[in-house]
């Protein structure tokens, strides 16, 4: 069995390359002001920073992840009512 260990410089280097081939094939094709194009870019963008993310890393120009509050857990213990 075979163990692939992989740095984090190498899957950073990997996320970018693959960011900056999105950016020009979107360039080269001159769609660069296409909702469309522009939604796909947004979204190509969030999937590599999500990835980048599970990962521990943060791409350069992605926004930091805050975690929203979360609400207060319900009461586990049964109240009960006491008759005289």
């Amino acid at each position: 069995m075979a163990l692939d260990l992989w740095f984090k410089l190498d899957i950073q280097n990997a996320l970018r390359a693959a960011e900056q081939a999105s950016g020009a094939a979107l360039q080269a094709a001159g769609n660069e002001h296409d909702p469309y194009a522009a939604g796909f870019q947004t979204g190509y963008r969030a999937a590599l920073t999500t990835v980048a993310l599970a990962f521990d890393l943060m791409l350069a120009g992605a926004e930091p992840v805050t975690r929203p509050q979360r609400p207060a857990e319900p009461s586990t213990q049964l109240e009960t009512e006491h008759s005289p």
